[in-house]
């Protein structure tokens, strides 16, 4: 059995079982007696069924979340406020999953010939979540995987299962078949191999980290993937920005969840006119954060995940301090507890932003200008997304065009997300993209028909 430590009170919220190679051959022979019958129309039922349950076990979820993996209370009502709409847009767009028509009579002597196109569940797909969303990085998954068609293997992170477990458990309730829905629990280095590489598994849907997107990339052979891996993102801001509207998107974007997004603003890159005033008003804006009991209603910011975690945070911050970078605000750990961290000074050979470092950590990068800062935003391995702050159409024009990354924010956090937005990286952060109409492509197979 695995044990779920709160990582702010340090006691054991829960146990999951530690599942073996036989346990996933035994689910893997569940998903493969499922005939794919469940129409379109069932499926939407089930899934509006599913967010009315949803709603009614709201609390549950959110204290689960809360204790699971301490983000604040906040935090945890806005994720399973979030997956309402996640889980209901799923049902809409399983009713109309796109097919197309192709013009024939563009090809001489076709001209007689009709050619369509339809998607068809791409098989058993296996769903790999991480911890910081273990709730809404699960529904993202197996909410298209569902509305598609396919059966699911679910496999949540070891940190965090507590909440899949709950999710699967109630998709039960509304309806989805047993043998439609797996979830296996346990350690990685028992199932990760044995899971990724099973001859059953049609497609990989992994959210995680390079490194171990890397070895699933080697391990899987011939099948589908859809890797969301890490990012850098980086916000810049330029002479024309609104800066109260900058502080608010740049605190919302560095400190929610703890930190603890793939997308959240890891970089601040700010124009050196405008440099002294922003930082005056931020440090006012991050000193009124509330760091504390994450189940306290007033606390903006819990923990991070565990206290490795935050030691690791810790060590990187004085690293950077004790290479010329300046603490300007927070930065102290208590735990697993960070207190929000304002540093400047930061350059990019420093580990603090070279690697990904997930937590409510800003750092704060010098810039010549709109070039130097789109420069600094390229120099990285990551590719995921970044925002510019501005009222000039020429800086914004030109960061639209040059930034190398999967999503440009204009005016808002590099966090921004919509559900039906495509979203997903290039380089280091993965191929394949979310948002549910995207997800449901990547997760079905693309039949064409002449007739």
């Amino acid at each position: 059995m695995l044990n779920i430590i709160n990582p702010y009170t340090k006691d054991i919220v829960g146990s999951v079982k530690s599942c073996s190679v036989q346990d996933v051959n035994i689910a893997v022979n569940k998903l493969k007696s499922y005939k794919f019958d469940l129409s379109a129309f069932q499926r939407s039922l089930i899934l509006n069924k599913a967010v009315e349950l949803l709603k009614e076990e709201q609390d549950i979820f959110v204290d689960l979340i809360t204790s699971e993996i301490g983000v604040s209370k906040k935090d945890a009502i806005y994720e399973v406020e979030r997956s309402f709409n996640v889980i209901s847009l799923c049902a809409e767009e399983a009713k109309r999953i796109p097919g197309e028509v192709t013009p024939a009579e563009v090809s001489h002597g076709f001209e007689d010939r009709l050619i369509y196109s339809i998607r068809e569940p791409i098989g058993i797909v296996l769903c790999i979540t991480p911890f910081n969303h273990p709730l809404n990085q699960v529904i993202h998954k197996i909410g298209p995987a569902i509305a598609a068609g396919n059966a699911v293997l679910l496999k949540p992170s070891k940190k965090s299962p507590l909440t899949a477990l709950k999710i699967v458990e109630l998709l039960y309730k509304a309806g989805i078949p047993e043998n439609m829905l797996q979830i296996i629990t346990g350690e990685d280095s028992v199932l990760g191999e044995n899971l990724v590489s099973h001859p059953e598994v049609n497609m990989i849907s992994f959210t995680g980290s390079v490194r171990a997107g890397e070895i699933i990339s080697s391990m899987c052979g011939i099948k589908k993937i859809s890797l969301e891996l890490g990012g850098n993102d980086a916000m810049v801001i330029d002479e024309t920005a609104d800066l109260n509207l900058a502080v608010n998107l740049a605190c919302e974007g560095a400190f929610k969840n703890s930190g603890q997004r793939c997308s959240s603003v890891k970089r601040l890159i700010v124009l050196p006119s405008i440099k002294e005033e922003f930082i005056n008003k931020l440090i006012m804006k991050v000193e009124t954060i509330v760091t504390g009991d994450p189940n306290d209603l007033k606390t903006d910011i819990g923990t991070v995940i565990d206290e490795e975690s935050a030691i690791i945070i810790e060590n990187r911050i004085k690293d950077a301090i004790s290479d010329g970078a300046v603490l300007l605000s927070g930065g102290g750990r208590n735990g697993a507890q960070i207190i929000p961290a304002i540093i400047d000074k930061v350059n990019m050979s420093m580990e603090l932003i070279k690697d990904e470092t997930f937590g409510p950590v800003m750092p704060i990068l010098e810039c010549q200008n709109i070039d130097d800062a789109i420069r600094i935003v390229n120099d990285t391995k990551f590719g995921l997304n970044a925002s510019l702050i501005s009222n000039d159409h020429s800086n914004i024009n030109k960061f639209i065009k040059n930034v190398v990354v999967g999503g440009v924010r204009i005016n808002a956090a590099s966090s921004f997300r919509n559900e039906m937005l495509p979203f997903g990286g290039i380089n280091k952060s993965g191929y394949g993209r979310g948002g549910i109409i995207y997800a449901i492509k990547e997760m079905t197979n693309l039949k064409t028909i002449l007739i």
